[in-house]
């Protein structure tokens, strides 16, 4: 069935729902935070419940057959804001080491602010080797910028790892800056300069700090990528409209936006900076949306920024993100990079 069948059938059937779908609330709620981001706190709804795909699901429209069988499907991802150590970063954890007592490590961190191969966070090849054991692939998605808002990295230098990314099958995306986010001619420039060194075709975008205004950041987005990744809270987990599947975005007058959106589900940071929960309340949180998604042979989106596998300063999330794959592969889910879900989707609704 063609998506745009769905969405007549549900603006019929179900009004309430489109309006959820629709995201309705956010054209009527005007105030943002300093980010200019509509946050979970401001939703009318129970932000962890995908009401519209149990609809959508219970219809019989979205009984999807994932791979092997899966019973759900879960899309990785890790945001690049930084591959370096700026220098503040770098001294607070070579202060955190010799406090430790770990003397060795103090001295590779310190090696880690003039060279890169003993810097935590040019770590793509580590990344790549956890997801590996678990049959798993992902999505990177870069900054681009030299300097930008809590973000900046030098291009030049990450061509061998960008390349290295690509030769064993994961994908890269564009993270676009925090100011270029609303900007069609910053976006089509950093895209540009991606694609330089990709060699190829970027398809899949997030926007830093997930700043986001609908419909007009995925009309803007539409013009350049196949799917988009930002729509979700950055200050609790959960589902923005109800849906935990991919989904053609859609103004309230019906109006469809040729973008296909993964919705993000989980962020590291969200648990770390806005939830305040530790490891093995985040794991619980987890949990509860997967048994939601399963229900409805749904996708759980997640992103581990790069920087959180930085076991000195992150500690238990570091080490969470390896009990999340192994948490998954239990349950039967199918792990796959965005791009994978989006070519195995599209097969089906275009």
């Amino acid at each position: 069935m063609k998506w745009e069948n769905i969405l007549i059938m549900l603006k019929e059937e179900a009004p309430e729902l489109f309006a959820t779908y629709v995201g309705q609330e956010e054209y009527s709620w005007h105030f943002r935070d300093k980010h200019g981001r509509f946050l979970a706190r401001h939703s009318r709804r129970r932000v962890y419940e995908c009401e519209v795909s149990e609809r959508l699901f219970d219809k019989g429209l979205l009984d999807i057959e994932w791979p092997r069988r899966a019973r759900l499907a879960v899309a990785l991802t890790h945001d690049v804001d930084y591959s370096r150590m700026e220098m503040p970063y770098a001294l607070r954890s070579v202060r955190k080491a010799l406090y430790q007592g770990r003397f060795s490590l103090a001295s590779r961190r310190t090696a880690g602010i003039f060279t890169k191969n003993h810097d935590p966070f040019t770590n793509f090849k580590q990344i790549i080797n956890i997801e590996a054991q678990y049959d798993a692939k992902s999505t990177f998605f870069f900054l681009v910028n030299r300097k930008d808002f809590a973000g900046g990295n030098n291009f030049e230098e990450l061509t061998d790892e960008i390349n290295f990314i690509m030769d064993k099958g994961w994908e890269i995306g564009l993270h676009t800056g925090y100011f270029s986010y609303d900007d069609p001619r910053k976006i089509a420039s950093e895209k540009k300069m991606l694609e330089k060194v990709t060699g190829c075709k970027v398809r899949g975008v997030r926007n830093h700090f997930l700043r986001f205004s609908i419909p007009r950041t995925w009309e803007n987005l539409s013009a350049f990528f196949d799917y988009d990744s930002t729509f979700g809270y950055a200050d609790h987990v959960g589902f923005r409209n109800g849906v935990c599947h991919p989904f053609k975005p859609c103004t309230p007058d019906g109006r469809i936006i040729d973008i296909w959106e993964i919705p993000l589900t989980v962020m590291d940071t969200t648990f770390i900076k806005y939830m305040d929960a530790d490891a093995r309340e985040a794991f619980e949180w987890v949990k509860l949306l997967v048994r939601k998604v399963e229900k409805v042979k749904g996708v759980i989106t997640l992103l581990w920024h790069n920087t959180t596998f930085d076991e000195l300063v992150y500690g238990e999330y570091a080490r969470m993100y390896r009990a999340l794959l192994r948490y998954f592969k239990a349950r039967g889910a199918w792990l796959s990079s965005c791009g994978e879900l989006y070519d195995y989707w599209v097969e089906i609704f275009e």
